[in-house]
C-alpha cells in the first residue's frame, strides 16, 4: 500500500483486512452491511431534518406583479412569489438543518424544445431526494427564444423547489385550509391558443372568468379543479357561434 494512504484515514474494517485480521470475502460482506447501515442512517437524518424545517411557520410573500399583453390586444396581470424571494427565506432555514437545494436543467429538442428541471434536496450525510417538472418554453408577452427558455426554467425551478420543501401552498391561495393547485404554463398556453383559433375575444372570456363559478382575474389563476368547467365553457362558446 502506498505510504500516501495513511491507515488512520481508512475505515477500521479496511485496516483489519490490511493487518491480516480479516479476509477479503468477509471484508466485502461487512462493507456492504456498513454501506446499507450508513445509507439508512442518512435517510433517517434527511427526513428528520426535513420535518424540523417544515415545523417553521413560514410566510412567503407574493413579491412580483406580472403583467403582459394578451394575443387579443388586452393586458392581464397576476402576482406570485419569485424563487429569489423564496430562497431568501428558506435557504437559511434549510442550512440550519444541513439541507441544500440544487437544480439540473435539460432541453429535449426532439419534443419541440420541452424543458425539464430536476430539483434535488440533499442532506449533509449524503441522502437526497429529487423531483422533476417538464414544460414547453413559455412565449407569452412576445418573449424571444432565450427569454422564453429562461422564463420556463425559472417557473420550473420555483415549483420543483416548493414541491420538495412542502411549500406549494405558501405561494397559492387556500380554500378551507387545503392547498390550491393552479393550471400549468402549458395549460395556460392551450387555453390562450384555443381562444385565438376560435375567434373568442380574450376580454370577454376574462369577464366570464371573473364571475362565478371560477372567480379569478387571469388564465394563470385558474385552479386545476376548474379546468374542466373552463374547457366546457369555451366549447360551448364555439358551438354557439
Amino acid at each position: 500500500m502506498n505510504d500516501i494512504v495513511k491507515s488512520e484515514s481508512l475505515s477500521p474494517l479496511v485496516q483489519a483486512a490490511m493487518s491480516g485480521q480479516l479476509d477479503t470475502d468477509k471484508l466485502s460482506k461487512l462493507l456492504e452491511i456498513q454501506k446499507d447501515y450508513e445509507a439508512n442512517e442518512a435517510r433517517k437524518a434527511f427526513h428528520l431534518a426535513l420535518s424540523r424545517f417544515k415545523s417553521n411557520d413560514l410566510v412567503l410573500e407574493k413579491d412580483k406583479l406580472v403583467s403582459h399583453a394578451t394575443k387579443a390586444g388586452g393586458e392581464k396581470s397576476y402576482r406570485h412569489t419569485t424563487l429569489g424571494a423564496a430562497l431568501q427565506v428558506i435557504n437559511p432555514l434549510l442550512a440550519k438543518e444541513e439541507l441544500s437545494l440544487t437544480w439540473k436543467t435539460s432541453q429535449d429538442l426532439e419534443s419541440g424544445g420541452k424543458i425539464t428541471v430536476t430539483a434535488t434536496l440533499t442532506h449533509s450525510m449524503g441522502h437526497g431526494e429529487s423531483t422533476s417538472l417538464t414544460a414547453s418554453p413559455e412565449d407569452s408577452g412576445g418573449k424571444n427564444n432565450p427569454q422564453s427558455i429562461a422564463s420556463t426554467v425559472s417557473y420550473l425551478e420555483r415549483y420543483t423547489a416548493f414541491a420538495l420543501c412542502g411549500l406549494a401552498s405558501m405561494d397559492q391561495d387556500t380554500d378551507g385550509g387545503k392547498p390550491v393547485e393552479y393550471i400549468t404554463a402549458d395549460q395556460v398556453k392551450e387555453i390562450e391558443d384555443k381562444l385565438v383559433s376560435n375567434g373568442i375575444p380574450e376580454e370577454r372570456f376574462l369577464k366570464w372568468l371573473s364571475g362565478p363559478p371560477i372567480k379569478c382575474n387571469s388564465i394563470e389563476e385558474i385552479q386545476v379543479q376548474s379546468l374542466d368547467i373552463v374547457n366546457k365553457r369555451i366549447d360551448s362558446a364555439v358551438r354557439a357561434k
